[in-house]
């Protein structure tokens, strides 16, 4: 987890379900097993939260306040109000209801999360 990610604040309120994107406009690149998703928890406009998962690379353009991230085994970055930080294979990252905008999941694993 970059600093970027680690430094974000708080926000208050409540989201809209994040939109989803077709294929064609994710540009999808990859795939991988079910058991490997990435899984974004996000508050819903009743208080809880929700899930938005997915299994395929590709750019996501969302817009829901975030509370925990999963990146299961990918990595990329995600964008919220704060900026865009990295994620790493196997990271959970709080979001603290920051404001999500997009998560990019990497077809390859991103240069500063190879050890």
């Amino acid at each position: 987890m970059t600093t970027a990610v680690a430094a974000m604040g708080m926000v208050g309120g409540l989201a809209l379900a994040p939109s989803t994107a077709s294929a064609s406009e994710v540009g999808i690149q990859g795939c991988q097993a079910e058991s490997k998703r990435l899984i974004y928890v996000y508050y819903t406009n009743a208080g809880g939260t929700a899930n938005w998962e997915k299994t395929c690379s590709g750019n996501y353009p969302l817009s829901s306040y975030g509370y925990r991230l999963y990146a299961g085994n990918w990595s990329g970055y995600i964008t919220t109000e704060y900026g865009r930080g990295s994620f790493c294979n196997w990271d959970v990252i709080n979001l603290s209801s920051q404001w999500v905008t997009r998560i990019e999941m990497s077809p390859t694993k991103l240069p500063e999360c190879v050890f």
